[in-house]
C-alpha cells in the first residue's frame, strides 16, 4: 500500500532525489522528507501508511480532492501540517495517525507500535 521505502530496498533501483521527478504520482501520501528529495525509508513508509489510514477510514484522499498538489506539498513541507482530523476519528485513532505522521521522521512510531495499536483497536473498538 505505502511501501515507498520497502520497494526501493527490494528492487535496489535508484529513486530520483530532487525536483518534481522525486515526488511523482503520490504527493498526498508521501512523507515530508521524500517530498523534499530524500530517499524513502521505513519511517517514510509509516507516514504514508498513516495517510492510507485516513483514506481508508474516510473514503477520501488525504487532503481531499479539491486542494491542488502544490498546496499539499506546501502544507506538508513548509507548514508542517497533516490533514485536518476527520470527524469520524476517535481520539485514539487520531493519536495513532498523528504519531505516524510526525514531521520529524525520528519522532514517528515504528511498525511494531503501529501493529500493537491496530491489534488493540481490533480487540477493543
Amino acid at each position: 500500500l505505502a511501501d515507498f521505502g520497502l520497494s526501493i530496498i527490494a528492487s535496489r533501483e535508484e529513486v530520483p532525489g530532487s525536483g518534481d521527478e522525486g515526488a511523482l504520482g503520490a504527493f498526498r501520501w508521501k512523507a515530508p522528507e521524500c517530498l523534499m528529495g530524500a530517499r524513502p525509508t521505513f519511517a517514510s513508509d509509516i507516514y504514508s501508511f498513516g495517510m492510507c489510514i485516513i483514506e481508508v477510514l474516510t473514503g477520501k484522499f488525504p487532503w481531499g480532492n479539491s486542494i491542488p498538489d502544490e498546496a499539499v506539498i506546501r502544507n506538508v513541507t513548509k507548514e508542517k501540517l497533516i490533514p485536518a482530523r476527520p470527524e469520524d476519528f476517535n481520539d485514539a485513532e487520531w493519536d495513532l495517525v498523528t504519531r505516524m505522521c510526525s514531521f520529524d521522521p525520528e519522532l514517528r512510531i515504528n511498525a511494531g507500535a503501529v501493529v500493537n495499536c491496530a491489534d488493540y483497536f481490533a480487540k477493543y473498538a
